[in-house]
């Protein structure tokens, strides 16, 4: 089955419009939250991190089949109220 993967960030929403052929859900789900972790390590390489983005999961009617929050991607560890108020300077 043919999923669509669409971003959606704070800006904007970037449409997949080629799609990828899975499986199943489950699978979908799996390569959502893989785009999603890949993602933030691009923005962790250069000093920032907005967990305030979104994969949508569409099916070929475009029916929205799910969501993964980028901060469902992941495990934080830490104090976050002095992790989200620390600026860094590079």
């Amino acid at each position: 089955m043919i999923f669509y993967l669409h971003i959606h960030t704070q800006n904007a929403v970037i449409f997949d419009n080629e799609g990828i052929d899975l499986p199943n859900f489950a699978a979908a789900k799996a390569e959502a939250i893989r785009g999603a972790r890949s993602m933030m390590c691009s923005e962790v390489l250069v000093g920032e991190l907005d967990l305030d983005q979104k994969i949508e999961i569409h099916a070929p009617a475009d029916h929205c089949l799910g969501t993964v929050e980028f901060t469902d991607a992941l495990s934080i560890r830490g104090d976050r109220d002095r992790v989200a108020h620390r600026h860094v300077n590079a």
